[in-house]
């Protein structure tokens, strides 16, 4: 099950992907325009979920609950934007990560060791990043005085 947190983090991936995706002028333009329609089906997935989150029919919040790396926390932040930017940081950082981890032919067997653990770190705060956004938002949509039909009639 999608929340908030996981849908901003899958539209920070795309995000980075079509970048680079972008800048290699061999990629046929239909992969762009693929990725463009992703986007839009997990900016509807946003608008679905919210909806569901104000009607009580989705929880809005599912921890990972992840236990490796128990040291690596975040700073409270109850800024949503804030929290976004992070997590695109973060994307972006495994992104370098994984890129170095994988380019075999230069990189040491030390320095590819370092990577990984950074990735695992990385993933840790990512992880704690998503789990955040959803609180955020969840708590924001609470305090949130609209009309149901107005923003998300159907």
């Amino acid at each position: 099950m999608d929340t908030i947190g996981n849908l901003f983090d899958r539209l920070c991936i795309l995000e980075k992907r079509k970048e680079i995706l972008e800048e290699d002028r061999s990629i046929n333009h239909e992969v762009i325009d693929e990725l463009e329609e992703q986007r839009g089906w997990i900016v509807a997935d946003m608008g679905r979920i919210t909806k569901a989150i104000r009607k009580g029919k989705h929880p809005g919040i599912l921890k990972k609950n992840k236990i490796y790396d128990p040291d690596i926390k975040e700073e409270e932040c109850n800024n949503l934007i804030n929290l976004i930017f992070k997590l695109d940081l973060v994307t972006r950082k495994l992104w370098e990560l994984e890129d170095k981890r994988r380019d075999s032919d230069n990189i040491t067997p030390d320095d590819r060791l370092e990577a990984c653990d950074q990735v695992s770190k990385y993933n840790k705060q990512r992880n704690n990043l998503i789990d955040r956004i959803d609180e955020v938002y969840v708590a924001s949509l609470k305090k949130a005085k609209v009309n149901e039909d107005t923003y998300f009639g159907c």
